[in-house]
Parts: C-alpha cells; sequence; structure tokens
C-alpha cells in the first residue's frame, strides 16, 4: 500500500509540474501538411497559422522580442503587462485576445472566456467541443483561428484536430504584450 501511495504522490507531482509550466500551441491535422504541427502565434489579437512570429508590443526598448506565443492557461497569455491579456471566443467565432496597449482588459459583449476543455488525445478542441477551424483571411498561407458559434458564418475553413499545447522550457514571461 505504501508503494502504490508513493508512485501516486510522484506520479501527481509529475502532472502538476507539467500543468504549472507555460506552453505554446501548434495546430493539429493529421495528413494535412500545411497545417500539421505549424505555431499558433498572436498578432492583431487574433490566433494564426502561417504568422512565423508573434507581434508583440513593448512599451520601452528593453524588452526582448517575442519569438513565440505563449500562455499560462488555455484562456490567459503568458505576458508581463499589467492586468495580462485574457483569450475569449468572439461572437463571430474568431478565437481572439484581449488589446494590453490601451488598457482595455475586458472582452467585449457577446464573447467568452475561451474555457476550451483539453481531450483525451491531449487536444484543445474548441468552445464546448465544437471544434477548432483555420479560416483563410485571403493572404496566402495565412489563416485565423475560430470555433463555431451560432454567429459563426466563415467558408472555406480546414477543421483541425484540435490544437496541442507544447511545454515551454524557458522561464519568463513570452513577450511584454501581444498586440
Amino acid at each position: 500500500m505504501v508503494s502504490f501511495l508513493s508512485t501516486l504522490a510522484v506520479a501527481a507531482a509529475a502532472i502538476a509540474s507539467v500543468t504549472a509550466d507555460n506552453f505554446t500551441l501548434t495546430a493539429s491535422a493529421p495528413g494535412l501538411t500545411a497545417f500539421d504541427g505549424k505555431a499558433i502565434n498572436a498578432g492583431g489579437q487574433r490566433f494564426w497559422v502561417g504568422l512565423a512570429q508573434p507581434i508583440d508590443f513593448c512599451p520601452t526598448l528593453t524588452c526582448a522580442s517575442a519569438k513565440n506565443t505563449q500562455f499560462t492557461s488555455i484562456t490567459t497569455l503568458n505576458v508581463q503587462v499589467p492586468g495580462g491579456q485574457q483569450v475569449y471566443v468572439a461572437a463571430d467565432g474568431g478565437i481572439q485576445f484581449t488589446n494590453a496597449a490601451n488598457g482595455e482588459f475586458t472582452i467585449p459583449a457577446g464573447a467568452v472566456l475561451a474555457t476550451f476543455t483539453l481531450s483525451d488525445a491531449g487536444l484543445y478542441t474548441g468552445l464546448n467541443n465544437a471544434g477548432i477551424q483555420a479560416c483563410p483571411t485571403g493572404i496566402t498561407g495565412f489563416y485565423q483561428l475560430y470555433t463555431p458559434t451560432a454567429g459563426f458564418v466563415k467558408t472555406g475553413c480546414t477543421k483541425l484536430a484540435g490544437v496541442k499545447p507544447n511545454v515551454v522550457s524557458t522561464t519568463g514571461f513570452g513577450a511584454y504584450a501581444y498586440a
């Protein structure tokens, strides 16, 4: 019994250490090389497949440029800006984040926090497991992420299996703020 409890305690500690880490996201779309394994990055208060690195904001010249988009949870970006930045789903299904540059730390009317659940396969699968879709933007190779809602009307989108969290081994913030 002691051995079982010791093993259980070690396993619980290992799970806690993984879930407490910051992470990035990659698209999961097995068989679709245009999407599968591609980084999800922040830019223009939205999330993208095809954006090589995030667009970030720094009020001084002393911030390091963001290399990737980091999260502390699926609803919170790993940023230094006071008040942080929250991830939400807009009424049209767009997966977006709050603007830190003007002190707007609330989500817009009709939006909800991106309370996605982690599937058994280790993927976030959208709001109420409705799926995550990469929708064309009119610029070749750039796709904005959506999760279907009552207001979702996009066409020509590609349904992803989900987005995969990838633990980041660095410490500190991902950016002062994402823009």
